[in-house]
């Protein structure tokens, strides 16, 4: 072959591999793009209307995550002042010093991973959450394609073009990357297991072994009940393929030696850190036993965080009375609580109402609302219209279609669906532990979509034509009745309207003390609830006290007083404790206002209706005595 021979071969090669990179890559880019444009559309539409960012709340886990890592930003690397926020709930189990001998001070308060994370980059630039925000939307348009490979591997391109499509518009998955929580990340870590597992058990190999264990171990840095996928991923590393020489024993000890080694990894800075700091060994998190309490003591639900409804059972009883016999550790708790029951029974079926609450397509909050994001922020419920009302009876009957096949790589991704989901309900539902379990499912409701399609593109051929309407009817009726059923699950949550929704994110705006976008909020959400007196009460009562701490008394007496006047004109029923808060309102803005004599009533009444819990009443008596109104104290305490 002479010199021009040789060349003209190697650019025709060349220009084969450009072909070959751009086939193979153009696409996954592409998906890219379709996944990020939305999310940039919804940051930017949530920024224009909505003042609020849940890290401002310290109620709230998005705060801790902030605070944390603004400490490791400032030199605090080894987390020696380590943040322990005792909140309302765990203060009514115990004191502060009761829940540090429990979790050890140096305890790292929740998995560490993501907290470290999040300090890096405020290290590296800035200490602006919105930063974070934009760096989880990069992910959040990453798992597109991620998930368009992952599904393409088991069932075909359109079956992946379809998981690519849902993910892309995903809209619980869209709200979370805008918020300070390992939701997104959870999410993509997941998507990475399975495909790493895939790989592995298609073409084993040292490097698959290694990079497997690697991402096993930082899953569980990022969220400890991630241990539970180890079994599946570590089947998945040993595996014996068919043939080849990489079938012997050997080859499959190296494997697992090279994956058990690069699970280790992570956890050297972890042991490192807490030997220094004098904490447990491999203690990742404070989290477990009151979660544990939460979902599954007699009584419970299993669905929110020490709902209302069962606060006095569970927080003030069972919650209380485990945890202090226990001394909050982990595995005795889990008995204690498991004892609670009076039959296995009845332990079943709070796990199978989990269970249906996992399925059910309502989106049950916690640190944030959905259905208040999306009436506040229109953008969301626009370009995130997928949401779990369509992937649910989709991933059901793709899961069914799959399992008739009998692959080993679907009968290993329905097993992690049924670790994941069985995780969750193992603890308390909420929506939000179940959008990072969506890559899981999504290849399922692709599949569902890819048989749709290939019957509706067999409309066209006259031999195939009536089979594809035959089986487009089966399918469609089959996707429609599980919908139905889903949505009939009954779920202690009901979606919010519009006044509820709004006056929800004003509260959080309150709590975070941005008092006028607040006032802004309740006025929207008070111009909403004309059919919804309930609604409007709470409101008024809300906007009274709010007024009251802009130094607006007039305002705050003018909405008390409508607030017992639409008691009145609609004979309402209420709560003592509601009527007790609106009289001490209203008395407080009376006594801004100077009128002594109405505030002091107000106060009597206040008092009056106290005389159920003592120590409200005592409060009222020591604030007209401020007041220097003590003869009217002096005469409510006679009574």
């Amino acid at each position: 072959m002479g010199q021009d021979e040789r060349k003209a071969f190697s650019e025709a090669n060349s220009q084969g591999r450009v072909r070959l990179i751009l086939q193979r890559f153009l696409p996954l880019v592409f998906l890219f793009l379709l996944g990020l444009v939305p999310r940039l559309i919804f940051q930017a539409s949530y920024d224009r209307n909505l003042p609020f960012e849940a890290w401002e709340n310290p109620k709230l886990d998005s705060w801790t995550f902030h605070i944390w890592a603004e400490r490791i930003a400032d030199g605090d690397v080894l987390s020696r002042n380590m943040i322990h926020p005792y909140h309302r709930w765990a203060l009514a189990i115990a004191t502060p010093q009761e829940w540090e001998e429990w979790y050890g001070k140096q305890t790292f308060h929740q998995a560490p991973l993501y907290p470290y994370l999040i300090g890096a980059t405020y290290a590296l630039l800035g200490k602006d959450p919105g930063t974070i925000h934009r760096l989880q939307a990069i992910l959040g348009a990453l798992l597109v394609p991620l998930l368009f490979s992952l599904t393409r591997t088991l069932f075909g391109t359109r079956a992946g073009l379809g998981a690519a499509l849902l993910t892309a518009f995903y809209g619980p998955l869209i709200l979370y990357e805008n918020v300070l929580l390992r939701t997104s990340f959870l999410a993509f870590s997941f998507a990475l297991l399975v495909f790493g597992s895939l790989k592995s058990l298609n073409r084993p190999g040292i490097c698959w072994s290694l990079g497997l264990g690697l991402l096993q171990g930082l899953a569980i840095l990022l969220k400890p009940t991630s241990l539970l996928f180890l079994p599946l991923t570590l089947f998945a590393t040993v595996r014996l393929p068919q043939t080849g020489a990489s079938s012997s024993s050997s080859s499959r000890a190296t494997r697992a030696a090279a994956y058990l080694l690069f699970l280790l990894v992570p956890f050297i800075p972890v042991i490192l850190r807490n030997t220094q700091v004098d904490a447990k060994t491999l203690g990742l998190t404070t989290r477990g036993p009151e979660v544990f309490v939460c979902g599954n003591a007699e009584g419970s639900t299993g669905i929110g965080w020490f709902p209302a409804n069962t606060e006095e059972k569970l927080l003030h009883g069972h919650a209380r009375t485990i945890l202090r016999e226990t001394r909050g550790k982990l595995f005795p708790t889990i008995t204690e609580t498991l004892k609670t029951h009076p039959s296995v029974g009845s332990y079943v079926m709070l796990l199978l109402g989990k269970v249906g609450a996992l399925l059910s397509p309502l989106e049950i909050p916690n640190n944030i609302n959905y259905y208040e994001i999306r009436e506040a922020v229109p953008a969301l419920g626009k370009i995130g219209f997928v949401t779990f009302s369509w992937v649910g009876p989709l991933a059901l009957l793709g899961l069914f279609f799959a399992l008739r096949k009998r692959s080993p790589g679907s009968g290993l991704l329905f097993c992690f669906v049924l670790i994941g989901f069985g995780s969750a309900a193992g603890l308390f539902v909420v929506g939000r532990f179940r959008v990072p379990l969506m890559p899981l499912v999504l290849p399922f409701a692709g599949l569902t979509l890819s048989i749709l399609g290939t019957n509706i593109a067999s409309l066209f051929h006259r031999t195939e034509k009536r089979r594809a309407i035959l089986s487009l009817l089966l399918t469609g009726i089959s996707v429609t009745v599980l919908a139905v059923g889903l949505g009939h699950i009954p779920v202690s949550y009901r979606i919010p309207s519009r006044s509820e929704a709004l006056f929800g994110l004003g509260g959080s705006l309150h709590s975070a003390g941005k008092l006028l976008e607040a006032d802004k909020l309740y006025a929207d959400a008070q111009k909403s609830a004309t059919e919804e007196p309930g609604v409007a009460l709470h409101i008024l009562l809300r906007r009274g006290a709010l007024h009251l701490e802009l130094r607006r008394p007039d305002a705050a007496a003018t909405l008390l007083q409508a607030f017992f006047s639409t008691v009145t004109e609609e004979r309402f029923i209420l709560e003592s404790s509601m009527l007790f808060s609106a009289h001490v309102t209203l008395g407080k803005a009376h006594r801004a206002l100077g009128d002594s004599r109405l505030a002091a009533l107000e106060l009597s009444k206040a008092a009056r209706l106290a005389n159920l819990a003592p120590t409200l009443k005592e409060d009222v008596l020591q604030l007209l005595e401020t007041w220097g109104e003590n003869g009217v104290a002096e005469r409510l305490k006679n009574e």
